[in-house]
């Protein structure tokens, strides 16, 4: 089991690494091709109607805007946990 933990781990961090740096393999143009189909899927009306029946308002980033945001709430996140003292168990 020690083995997957640290599997899954590794998967984690390169994930979180992938979305500063799209490190671990994933090319710009599929990043770029599955960023429109999402912004696509997303500017249709029955997703919107599906997310107004759920009290949500559907928004896109693209991948770089969110990798700009996450420096910026992560800062904020953790601030506020050390402030509270939140810790993960």
């Amino acid at each position: 089991m020690r083995y997957a933990t640290s599997r899954r781990a590794a998967r984690l961090q390169c994930n979180a690494a992938s979305v500063r740096r799209r490190a671990c393999g994933t090319p710009a143009t599929i990043v770029a091709h599955l960023g429109d189909a999402i912004q696509s899927v997303m500017a249709t009306p029955d997703l919107a109607g599906l997310a107004a029946a759920r009290g949500a308002v559907p928004a896109y980033a693209s991948a770089a805007a969110l990798a700009a945001e996450i420096p910026h709430e992560s800062q904020k996140w953790g601030a506020i946990a050390r402030q509270h003292k939140i810790t993960t168990d």
